[in-house]
């Protein structure tokens, strides 16, 4: 999926998430941390992946204040 290696930027991940896969609507990006018995956390940063990393998406719900 990553042809090119880790984006810099944790937005350009996602856009080359959402494209890979066709998703439209906001996403989030988690990550497997093996430290903490492989729970998925949120992603702040690439830096916070490694090379063959698990990376979980989860659609954003909208919210519609009325």
């Amino acid at each position: 999926i990553l042809p090119n290696g880790i984006p810099q930027s944790l937005l350009e991940l996602v856009n080359v998430v959402k494209n890979t896969v066709g998703i439209t609507t906001e996403i989030r990006l988690q990550y497997m941390d093996q430290d903490f018995g492989n729970e998925f956390f949120n992603l702040n940063a690439t830096s916070e992946l490694q090379d063959l990393g698990t990376i979980k998406v989860v659609q954003q719900e909208v919210v519609s204040l009325v």
